[in-house]
C-alpha cells in the first residue's frame, strides 16, 4: 500500500518543484513582464540588485525552462484580425483536422479542447482584406465529413497576464487565495476595470524589416539584433533603428511571459467564455479575474459583451474556486452566460508571423488555392 506523504514532505515537494519562485526571481519576472526582457540593466536598478546577478538569474531561468518570453504583437497594426475558430471534430478525424489547420499560413495557435467546446480551438490572424476568403474556407471546412460544426468569433488583440504573486507564499511555495476575502475586496470599490480596446483601424504600420523583427521576437523576445542582422545580411544598427522607431511600443507593447505556477501535472489550461449584460460589468469582472494567479491570456469579442479568457489552474480550483468566483460576481457584473473548456497542454501548437508572405509593397499574400487543396484531405 502506498504511504501518504506527511505535511512536511508535501511542503518539501512544493519547494523542489517551485523553488525558482523566490523574492528576487519573482521581482525579475514582474519587471520582464512590465518592461520587456531587453534592458536587464534597468531591471537590476529597479530591483536594487547587481546587474551581474540579474543577468545570471535570467539566463538560468531560461536555460532550465523556467521562464520563456515571447513578443505579443499588436496584430491590427499589421493589418491582421484575430479570429477564434472552434471546430467540433468527429473523433476519428482529430489528427487530420489539426494537420489541415496547421498548414494554413495564418494559423497562430491551436489546442485540442474539451468541455463546453469539443474538438479544436484555433486562433488565426487573417489579413483584413481576406476575411471573406477565410469565411469561405471555414464554410468548406464545415461541409467536410470530418467536422460536425464550426463557430467563429472575431476578437480584438489579446492581452497577456502575469499571475498575481501577492497570493504566493514564498517560504512554503504555495498559493494562498481565499475567494471570499477576494470578493469582499472587489466589493469594497478599490478595484478598477480592465479595458479591452477594439481596433479602430487595420492599417499596416510596418515594412518588411519590421515584420522580420516581430517574427524573431515572437520566437524569443531575447533574440539578439546582431543575429537578425547576420541572417538578413544587414547592419545591426539598421535592425536596432527599426526596432526603436517602428516596433517597440507600437507593433509590440506586451510580452507573453510564462513561468511554472503550479506543481507539475496538477494543473491545466482552460478557456473561460463569459457573456455580460453591458461593458462596465465585463470590464469589472475581467479586472477581477486578471488580478488572480490564474489569468494568462484574454480578449474581447468585437462589438459584443463577451470575453475569452485563457487561464491556468489546478483541477480542484476549477471544480470549487472558479464556480464560486463567478457565482459571487454574477449579479453585480451582469454575467449572462459562463462556460469552461479544458485546453490540452500536450496538444499546444503555435507559430510566428510568416515573413515570406509579407511583400515589399506592405501587403499580405493569401494562398487561397493551396488552402482549399489541403482541405480536400477531409473530403
Amino acid at each position: 500500500m502506498r504511504r501518504r506523504r506527511t505535511l512536511v514532505e508535501d511542503l518539501s515537494y512544493f519547494a523542489r518543484t517551485l523553488g525558482h519562485l523566490d523574492e528576487l526571481n519573482i521581482g525579475l519576472i514582474r519587471e520582464v513582464y512590465l518592461r520587456g526582457p531587453r534592458n536587464l540593466s534597468l531591471i537590476a536598478r529597479n530591483l536594487k540588485a547587481p546587474k551581474r546577478t540579474i543577468h545570471a538569474r535570467f539566463i538560468k531561468l531560461k536555460r532550465e525552462g523556467l521562464l520563456s518570453v515571447h513578443a505579443l504583437p499588436n496584430f491590427h497594426k499589421l493589418g491582421l484580425i484575430n479570429i477564434l475558430v472552434f471546430v467540433t471534430v468527429k473523433p476519428e478525424f482529430y489528427s487530420l483536422v489539426a494537420e489541415v489547420l496547421k498548414s494554413h499560413d495564418y494559423l497562430y495557435r491551436l489546442y485540442s479542447i474539451q468541455g463546453f467546446r469539443n474538438g479544436v480551438y484555433a486562433h488565426f490572424t487573417i489579413p483584413i482584406d481576406r476575411v471573406k476568403n477565410f469565411e469561405k474556407y471555414i464554410s468548406e471546412l464545415e461541409k467536410s465529413k470530418a467536422v460536425s460544426k464550426v463557430n467563429m468569433n472575431y476578437v480584438g488583440d489579446f492581452r497577456s497576464f502575469l499571475p498575481n504573486f501577492d497570493y504566493f507564499d514564498v517560504k512554503n511555495k504555495i498559493w494562498i487565495f481565499d475567494v471570499d476575502s477576494y470578493i469582499a475586496e472587489i466589493r469594497s470599490g478599490r478595484f478598477d476595470r480592465l479595458r479591452f480596446d477594439e481596433p479602430d483601424s487595420y492599417k499596416v504600420n510596418a515594412d518588411k524589416m519590421d515584420v522580420i523583427i516581430v517574427h524573431w521576437l515572437q520566437k524569443d523576445a531575447m533574440t539578439r539584433f546582431a543575429s537578425i542582422a547576420r541572417m538578413k545580411k544587414v547592419s545591426r544598427s539598421l535592425v536596432k533603428y527599426h526596432y526603436d522607431t517602428h516596433v517597440a511600443d507600437k507593433l509590440i507593447n506586451q510580452y507573453i511571459v510564462y513561468t511554472p505556477r503550479f506543481i507539475p501535472h496538477t494543473s491545466s489550461f482552460f478557456l473561460l467564455e463569459l457573456e455580460f449584460e453591458d461593458l462596465p460589468g465585463l470590464e469589472k469582472f475581467s479586472f477581477s479575474l486578471a488580478n488572480t494567479h490564474y489569468a494568462f491570456l484574454g480578449s474581447k469579442e468585437i462589438k459584443k459583451h463577451r470575453i475569452f479568457m485563457e487561464i491556468e489552474a489546478p483541477i480542484e480550483d476549477i471544480d470549487q474556486v472558479l464556480p464560486l468566483f463567478v457565482e459571487k460576481l454574477a449579479k453585480e457584473c451582469g454575467i449572462v452566460n459562463y462556460a469552461v473548456s479544458m485546453l490540452r497542454k500536450s496538444t499546444y501548437y503555435w507559430k510566428p508571423l510568416s515573413v515570406e508572405l509579407f511583400t515589399k509593397s506592405r501587403e499580405w499574400m493569401y494562398r487561397e488555392d493551396e488552402y482549399f487543396t489541403t482541405l480536400k484531405k477531409l473530403v
